[in-house]
Formats: C-alpha cells, structure tokens, sequence
C-alpha cells in the first residue's frame, strides 16, 4: 500500500518518515509492480484459448 502514496510524498517530503521509503524508492517499486503484472497479464491473455 506504499506504493499509493507517491503523490502525496512528492510534493511533502514528510511522508517518508510514516512510509520509510524514498521517492525513488516508491518510483522504481511502482515500475517494478506496474511490469510484473504488465507481463502476466500479457502472457494470459496470448495463451487464452477465444
């Protein structure tokens, strides 16, 4: 649930002491989420029988 809070942490740098994550913390775990599921997603559907 980190992951959501990028917008409000960007702008307020206070946020990092209730998330203890950087903002390129918060940026490379939703790019690394956002493309995992990307990827399953995308290999689900190739090899779903229509």
């Amino acid at each position: 649930m980190n992951m959501l809070n990028l917008m409000a942490q960007l702008p307020d740098p206070s946020y990092q002491k209730d998330t203890h994550l950087s903002n390129a913390q918060l940026l490379a775990g939703i790019i690394g989420y956002s493309g995992f599921f990307l990827a399953i997603s995308y290999w689900r559907f190739k090899h779903k029988r229509v």
